[in-house]
């Protein structure tokens, strides 16, 4: 099935490259983790990690799992590398005019990412439109979500720039609620397949997950019943875990654990109206470590698959747990442990850099692979 559908590696690795390299470039922007929710110094901290490295992410995740959840192709996917290279020139250049106060090269980046995100949008949803099951119905209605959130950014950006005269709050509030939108349904669709299946879970029950999915679309009313939703799928989470076959603690199922509580943290923070320190809870102590956990998983399969798989028989190749530096893994996520725990006093870079080292040397491990055994 994976041969079947699925796109060429390349397309997935240059999405994880770029995000990579925006999760480097957060270096230079984590002191605006501290800084005021509303600055504009603080909006290019928070579009570096959603926008450069999470949405990389889930975009280069989605080429790879949507053909294998609707068991179909996308329709073409010619001409994706040089999108995804105008995407993220073009969101550097935001990530600039967020810092410079450029409003009019903000107000061209912005029409300029929407535009080359609108071309993944388009071809995912001309190549799939199945609602049979959560998985599908979630990351159908996700990539509509993103879709909306982008349409609401560039409304924010020409009420910044003064073409418009239309209420910003209203519109910064439609942005973030289709935005995390996105991110939660993605979420769900994703790890409705890969949680169960990584786990070896059997006979489980995705009531939470529905409970989640479907109270989501009433948070449009009340911000509070978005962190509900949120708790709901944590819930499930937990619940798939502690239904896990293979009982034994790893560096994946430890994060899950990690970014469950961080979504509880970042709930209480959001409950209390600490808007910045919600967000960066919910980056650093949530969205983080739960991708971080599935980049052990799914970047080694993928290369493994790719490049090792077709010489079996022919010569002795690696198991997906030999391609993961286990003691970096655990190292990795008692650093992040720590900078979460930093953030409630003054955010140490220095323990954010040692979490990228960490990272970094398990992904270009990974990556040694394709060289090895080419």
């Amino acid at each position: 099935m994976l041969n079947a559908f699925a796109p060429p590696f390349k397309v997935v690795a240059i999405y994880f490259i770029m995000a990579f390299c925006y999760l480097f470039a957060l270096i230079f922007l984590f002191s605006y983790a501290n800084d005021d929710f509303y600055s504009y110094s603080f909006k290019a901290f928070l579009h570096c990690f959603f926008a450069g490295f999470s949405l990389n992410i889930i975009i280069g995740s989605l080429y790879q799992l949507s053909s294998v959840i609707y068991e179909k192709a996308f329709i073409g996917i010619k001409g994706v590398f040089m999108i995804a290279l105008a995407t993220n020139i073009s969101l550097a250049c935001m990530i600039y005019a967020f810092i410079t106060l450029n409003y009019e090269l903000l107000k061209v980046c912005v029409i300029l990412v929407v535009l080359c995100v609108f071309y993944f949008i388009i071809l995912f949803k001309l190549s799939f439109f199945d609602f049979k099951n959560i998985a599908k119905s979630a990351l159908f209605l996700g990539v509509l979500f993103l879709a909306l959130g982008l349409i609401c950014a560039v409304f924010l950006v020409f009420i910044i720039n003064g073409s418009i005269a239309l209420e910003y709050e209203l519109f910064l509030n439609l942005h973030i609620y289709f935005m995390l939108g996105f991110v939660l349904f993605i979420c769900i669709g994703a790890a409705s397949v890969l949680l169960p299946m990584f786990a070896l879970t059997h006979k489980h029950k995705n009531y939470l997950l529905w409970l989640s999915f479907i109270s989501y679309f009433f948070a449009f009313f009340n911000k509070f019943i978005a962190v509900f939703s949120f708790l709901a799928f944590v819930l499930w989470c937990l619940y798939i875990l502690y239904l896990r076959t293979r009982k034994a603690k790893d560096y994946w199922n430890l994060n899950i654990v990690f970014a469950s509580v961080g979504a509880i943290l970042a709930s209480y923070e959001f409950v209390l109206n600490d808007f910045a320190m919600t967000l960066r809870l919910l980056i650093f102590s949530c969205i983080l470590p739960f991708i971080i956990a599935h980049v052990y998983k799914i970047l080694p399969f993928l290369i493994w698959y790719h490049f090792i798989s077709k010489l079996i028989g022919k010569c002795k190749v690696p198991l997906l747990s030999d391609m993961v530096l286990g003691k970096v893994a655990y190292f990795t996520m008692f650093i992040n442990i720590a900078l979460v725990f930093s953030l409630y006093f003054k955010p140490l870079v220095y323990l954010y850099i040692a979490l990228l080292i960490g990272l970094f040397i398990n992904v270009i491990n990974f990556f040694t692979y394709i060289r090895r055994f080419k």
